[in-house]
């Protein structure tokens, strides 16, 4: 198997998704259980494109990775608990003014130091989950805290890639098949998709997957993007591209597409789909667009520019809206996430600066909030690892510092 022009499930799960060429969670998941990390001296600042480890060790991540799921018993309930309730913070770590009104933001330390890197969310937003091998005795998998403290626990021992309701897992079974499990009930199909990466539809109507149609350097090589129903029936080919693939659904019936129309275009294209009538809507023309994040309800998109061969005028962060009516730059540039429907996240990247803030963008209106003070609230995330809750209330993030994961709780609803 070559990594780069193949993607299996294994390299690429644990629920929020590792994409190749775009992120590397699980890799760099059992990385941190296998082999030794020493001490960070000079941790980095956070970058909105995350860089991939070498190719030969991803390369024997990926196996080991794709052959974990496989071994791995039914996932079921457990009452294994690891390290300690959440305590105050000791030694360098972020610092927090104690304030009196719950508008303001707060600081919470989740876990001890040295845990955990990658973390992800419950869909219903209340427990940050990562995976894991706490300790040698113990097994690995998901593990998780409450946001409102306590011990690591357990969740399951089933490493796959969730679906966003969190009704079904995929994994690869000891045949290399990817199997649909759903998770209430135990039963399970085996996915068309030649044991291809899958990306279940919001609700888990549908799956989508890509194959690659021809060799070569990956700007010119083929992908064909196929769909099916949840249940493994109804396999459609709903387009060929080049040089790109799946970002991801925007509703159960339209999926958004990067990728060129031949492999000697110069451009590639994001653009929807519709897997009903096939209905192809065009949003953006670049040649360098990347960390394309699609705000929740599908209406929104931000992606960054890098190192634009025509000039530098389009480098930094765009936010598009579906519909077409809006398409700018920002004057900010760093990580970016959706907290909901219409307003971004953004971390912006300044190196000299003593602590990271949080920035709010209201899509539609293109107001800028800060909602966070470096004079009252100091806090650096780790080469920016971070993430939104589900309910857009809290930010979950690796702490520089200490290597621990904190909780940063956000004023006003989540919306």
């Amino acid at each position: 198997m070559n990594y780069s022009f193949d993607k299996s499930m294994g390299a690429k799960v644990y629920g929020v998704i590792c994409r190749v060429a775009r992120s590397y969670p699980i890799a760099n998941a059992i990385a941190k259980v296998l082999l030794p990390v020493p001490p960070i001296p000079n941790p980095q600042p956070p970058s909105p494109i995350p860089q991939p480890p070498t190719p030969i060790l991803f390369l024997s991540i990926c196996l080991l990775a794709c052959n974990l799921g496989a071994a791995l018993g039914t996932p079921t309930a457990s009452s294994i608990t690891v390290g300690h309730p959440t305590q105050p913070a000791t030694g360098p770590a972020p610092t927090a003014e104690t304030s009196p009104t719950p508008a303001m933001p707060t600081l919470t330390r989740l876990t001890g130091t040295g845990c955990c890197i990658q973390p992800f969310w419950s869909t219903d937003g209340q427990m940050v989950q990562f995976i894991d091998k706490p300790e040698h005795t113990l097994p690995t998998g998901i593990y998780g805290v409450s946001i409102d403290g306590g011990p690591v626990r357990l969740i399951s021992e089933r490493i796959g890639v969730y679906s966003p309701d969190g009704r079904y897992v995929a994994y690869l079974n000891a045949d290399g098949q990817t199997i649909i499990e759903e998770i209430a009930t135990g039963s399970r199909v085996i996915a068309p998709n030649k044991g291809k990466y899958v990306v279940f539809s919001p609700t888990s109507r549908r799956l989508a997957w890509e194959e690659y149609v021809s060799s070569g350097n990956f700007d010119q090589q083929g992908t064909a993007v196929k769909i099916s129903n949840i249940d493994g029936s109804e396999v459609q080919l709903v387009t060929t591209l080049y040089g790109g693939g799946i970002v991801g659904w925007l509703d159960d019936d339209t999926l958004l597409l990067l990728g060129k129309n031949a492999g000697t275009d110069e451009e590639r294209i994001l653009f929807t789909l519709s897997v009903i009538d096939g209905t192809r809507v065009d949003l953006v023309s670049q040649q360098r667009m990347r960390s394309i994040s699609v705000a929740p309800g599908g209406q929104w998109i931000a992606y960054a520019v890098t190192l634009d061969p025509d000039g530098p005028e389009d480098d930094g962060l765009w936010v598009v809206s579906v519909d077409g009516s809006q398409h700018y730059q920002l004057d900010v540039f760093g990580g970016l996430k959706w907290r909901d429907e219409t307003r971004l996240l953004i971390v912006p990247m300044d190196i000299d600066a003593p602590s990271h803030c949080l920035l709010q963008i209201d899509a539609p209106t293109r107001q800028v909030t800060a909602l966070t003070d470096p004079a009252q609230l100091s806090f650096r995330i780790a080469g920016g690892d971070w993430s939104v809750s589900p309910t857009g209330r809290h930010v979950v993030f690796l702490n520089s510092e200490d290597m621990a994961l904190w909780l940063l709780s956000l004023p006003g609803d989540g919306g």
